[in-house]
């Protein structure tokens, strides 16, 4: 099989796995107990009784991992959507959220920069910062961002580049038609 197509569909997948994970996440019914685990998730190995909840959600979804390394980037993952109580939108860029919320441009390089230890560090961080803020975002860049660093850095450096670009283009100002006329 081709790898381009392979990696096509592991971003694609990755990609409607947020969205679902989001989508439970946001749903009134889902577990109260379950999202307060999911926001303790311990990255440096899950608990049981937080383990749990993890393994239920991922399976309720259609995760089904076991490389300990991929479980414990999707775990991030989780932990991230769990802490801002899924709040994913799609049309809302990562990086123009992350612009509107004030997030300084050394901090951006220092996440855009981010191994993957630093960047499971560093997503909850982001959430909280949503959560506080109300605001949602697309959180699908920064799950492929976590599933390619380290693994398949030249997509890696195109998310980053992305990411970049969305947060320069939010933070440039409206320009106001020109009055100006020609003779």
């Amino acid at each position: 099989m081709n790898s381009e197509v392979t990696a096509d569909t592991e971003r694609s997948t990755i990609g409607g796995l947020v969205t679902e994970l989001a989508r439970r996440l946001r749903d009134p019914k889902f577990p109260t107990g379950d999202h307060a685990a999911l926001r303790r998730l311990s990255l440096d190995g899950p608990e049981l009784r937080h383990a749990v909840a993890l393994y239920r959600l991922m399976e309720e979804v259609g995760i089904s991992e076991s490389d300990a390394d991929r479980l414990r980037r999707w775990a991030a993952i989780v932990n991230a959507l769990a802490l801002c109580r899924g709040a994913h939108d799609p049309d809302r860029p990562c990086g123009a959220a992350l612009a509107a919320m004030r997030f300084g441009e050394e901090r951006l390089a220092t996440l855009l920069a981010a191994d993957r230890e630093t960047l499971i560090d560093l997503l909850p961080r982001i959430a909280r910062r949503l959560a506080a803020a109300n605001k949602p975002m697309d959180w699908r860049p920064f799950a492929r961002l976590l599933f390619e660093v380290g693994r398949n850095e030249a997509r890696a450096d195109n998310t980053r580049s992305r990411i970049a670009r969305e947060y320069v283009r939010a933070q440039k100002p409206v320009s106001e038609p020109s009055s100006q006329t020609t003779s």
